[in-house]
């Protein structure tokens, strides 16, 4: 963990931390379109170099609810797919986490996040595959909860 760089961002007043080769870019925020079976308070999409692209409102992703005010676009790509992240913003990179200290009493939100207290600041160290699986889950699962028409082939 202290050897890897660390893109840190803040989403809704909690401070959370990608590994730097999981992210493809960072952008400022577009205000994301609607996506057909999707609620705009979960995700919409974005243009991003002429191809549309899904955009995760931060919020839903990893405080599970809304959370208004994104001035970063956090672009993640695994490879296979591609997402965009809206953040608060982006604080920076950091370098070495070696200060990082496991919580005793972490947050049980996000699941794919490990817990960490840096400088007796608690920092959410994020599992990339597990963030994208749940921004995948987020797209196609959510209108099945609200009653609306599931998309599961859409992404």
């Amino acid at each position: 963990m202290s050897y890897v760089p660390w893109l840190r961002f803040e989403m809704g007043g909690r401070e959370f931390a990608l590994p730097i080769e999981a992210v493809a870019e960072v952008l400022d925020a577009r205000r994301p379109r609607l996506i057909p079976c999707v609620s705009p308070d979960v995700a919409g999409v974005v243009n991003f170099r002429g191809e549309p692209l899904p955009a995760v409102h931060g919020g839903a992703l990893l405080l599970g609810g809304p959370a208004s005010g994104h001035r970063h676009m956090v672009v993640l790509d695994d490879g296979h797919w591609r997402v965009a992240l809206l953040v608060t913003r982006v604080i920076r990179i950091e370098r070495r986490m070696a200060q990082a200290v496991p919580m005793d009493e972490p947050p049980e939100e996000p699941a794919f996040a490990q817990w960490v207290l840096v400088s007796g600041q608690p920092l959410g160290l994020l599992e990339p595959a597990g963030l994208m699986d749940r921004a995948r889950e987020l797209l196609t699962e959510q209108p099945e909860q609200s009653g609306g028409i599931p998309c599961p082939g859409a992404f």
